[in-house]
Order: structure tokens, then sequence, then C-alpha cells
């Protein structure tokens, strides 16, 4: 250890600015979407060409690729297909907005879509435990 802090001392300040340099990186870089967290992405439509700016739970992750499950506020009550989703601890403008998640797709389809990591924009907060136990009991 006491070579590594003569080799600082000998080299002077370039040494310690590349090293602060690398600390603010690592502290300071954007972390991305992780599993179990709602986030603002591109989502691809299902049927069809395009996209929507829309919440989405992130079900896992590979690569530039992550797996999620897209929300909606168009009301899904009586469609077993849904389930509500507490957006109570939101930011922006979903904060509170009555919301529903699709755990289901028609016919047994997988209900996960793919998304570009590149088309995550904001996050805004984690999952409930309720809501973490219904999506891994549906997948």
């Amino acid at each position: 250890m006491s070579s590594a802090l003569d080799l600082i001392r000998g080299a002077g300040w370039p040494i310690l600015a590349v090293m602060a340099a690398v600390v603010l990186l690592l502290v300071l870089r954007p972390r991305g979407p992780r599993p179990g967290e709602f986030w603002m992405a591109d989502v691809p439509f299902r049927e069809g060409s395009g996209s929507k700016d829309r919440p989405c739970y992130v079900v896992g992750r590979r690569g530039r690729t992550v797996r999620v499950l897209y929300v909606t506020s168009r009301d899904r009550t009586g469609d077993d297909r849904y389930v509500p989703v507490d957006t109570s601890g939101w930011s922006g403008r979903v904060a509170g907005r009555r919301s529903w998640m699709q755990i289901a797709e028609r016919r047994g389809a997988d209900p996960c879509l793919s998304v570009r990591r590149s088309a995550f924009r904001r996050y805004l907060g984690p999952a409930s435990a309720r809501e973490k136990a219904i999506v891994a009991s549906a997948l």
C-alpha cells in the first residue's frame, strides 16, 4: 500500500486528477433500467410499426435489449390480463395517474416486449413487493 502512495506522491497532481475522474465516472454514470423498476421508454407497438413513449415495467436485460411489460392509463378494470399499478411514488406527469400493467396476452402469448436499452428515458420508481410477486407468478 505504501508503494502506491509513494507513486501518487511522486507523480503529483496528474495521477490524482486521473483517479478523481475515474471515481466521478463510476459514481455519475447512468445506470440504466434494472429488473423490478418502472421507466418511461419508447415502447414499440405489438402490431404494425411505430412506438409510444410510455411507462413500462422492466422484467430483464440481455445486452442492449430490455424485456418489459407495458403500462397503460386506459381503464382495464375487469380484464384479468391487467393488474393495477401504484403510481403514487412516480415522478413527472404520470405520477398518481390510475394505470394498469399487462401481465398476460391473449392465447397464451408472451406479454413481454423487447425494447432497445437506448429507448429508456427516465426512471419512474421501484415496483412494490406486491407488483413484483404478481409479475413473478404470471411469467
